[in-house]
C-alpha cells in the first residue's frame, strides 16, 4: 500500500498486536491532487515506534494517523503537515506514552483542520505535542489526561472544552493565532473546564487568548470540585477578564 518512495494508494490498517516500527526517516505522502483516503490506522493492542532516532513525516491524507482505544503510539518523532481532511489530521483515542521524558515522544501536527484530533479517554504521557489547525476550530468536551507533557495548541478559537482528566506535572499553552481573517478576534475564552470537573497539580497553563477569560470554569454543580494545586495559571489573553467561575 506504500510504495518505496513513501507514495501511497490506499491507507493501512494496522488490525494485529503487533508493533510498527518505523528503522529509519521515512516519509509518507497521499495523492496532492485528490487525496481521499487515510493514511495508517492503529487498532486495538497495536502499538507504533520510530527507533534508532527516526522520524515518521505524513502529508496529504485525509485523515494521516488514527490510534483507536487500546492502541499506542511510542518513542518517536511524529511529523504530520498538509492532511486534508476538514475535521482533523490525526484522530487519537488511544495512548501517547513515552518511555521516559518529554522528547520521548514528540508530535507535531500542522494541517487543514484538527478538530477534535483526541477524544474518548485518550492519555498522553512523556510527551510534546504541537498542533496547528489552520482552519478555525474548536475541541469538544471530553477529558485532558497530560502526565509530563508539554502541548501547545493553536487554532482553536471556537472554544476549547475539557471535561474530566488530570493535568499532571505538565505544560499546556493555548497559543494565540492572530485574528481570523486579520480583523476577528479569536475566542471569547481560551479553555473551558466544564462538567465533571479537572485535576491540575504541579503544572502551568498558559493562555493568550480569550477576549471574555482566558480560562472559564463552569461545571456540573457546586459540589463538583476542580483541583489546581502547585500549578501556575499564567494569563496573556488581554480580554475583560482572565478568570471566570
Amino acid at each position: 500500500k506504500f510504495g518505496e518512495n513513501g507514495a501511497a494508494s490506499t491507507g493501512a490498517t494496522i488490525s494485529k498486536n503487533i508493533t510498527l516500527d518505523i528503522a529509519g526517516n521515512t516519509v509518507m505522502t497521499g495523492n496532492s491532487n485528490n487525496s481521499n483516503f487515510d493514511g495508517i490506522t492503529l487498532t486495538g493492542g497495536t502499538k507504533i515506534r520510530c527507533s534508532n532516532g527516526s522520524t515518521l513525516t505524513m502529508r496529504e491524507f485525509q485523515t494521516a494517523l488514527t490510534v483507536n482505544s487500546g492502541a499506542e503510539v511510542n518513542d518517536g518523532t511524529y511529523i504530520f503537515k498538509d492532511n486534508k481532511s476538514t475535521t482533523r489530521g490525526i484522530n487519537i483515542q488511544g495512548s501517547v506514552k513515552g518511555s521516559a521524558d518529554r522528547d520521548s515522544v514528540v508530535i507535531k501536527a500542522d494541517d487543514k483542520a484538527e478538530t477534535n484530533f483526541y477524544s474518548g479517554n485518550a492519555t498522553f504521557e512523556n510527551a510534546t505535542i504541537e498542533i496547528v489547525s489552520r482552519t478555525w476550530t474548536w475541541k469538544d468536551t471530553s477529558p485532558l489526561n497530560l502526565k509530563n507533557v508539554s502541548m501547545t495548541l493553536s487554532g482553536f478559537g471556537q472554544g476549547y472544552y475539557v471535561g474530566g482528566g488530570s493535568i499532571i506535572d505538565s505544560y499546556l499553552y493555548m497559543k494565540y493565532p492572530g485574528k481570523r481573517f486579520g480583523i476577528v478576534p479569536w475566542g471569547t475564552t481560551g479553555i473551558a473546564f466544564q462538567g465533571s470537573g479537572s485535576v491540575v497539580k504541579d503544572s502551568t497553563i498558559r493562555v493568550d487568548y480569550g477576549s471574555n477569560a482566558g480560562i472559564s470554569v463552569g461545571l456540573s454543580n457546586s459540589s463538583t470540585a476542580m483541583t489546581f494545586e502547585n500549578s501556575t495559571l499564567d494569563f496573556r489573553n488581554k480580554g475583560t477578564g482572565v478568570l471566570n467561575v
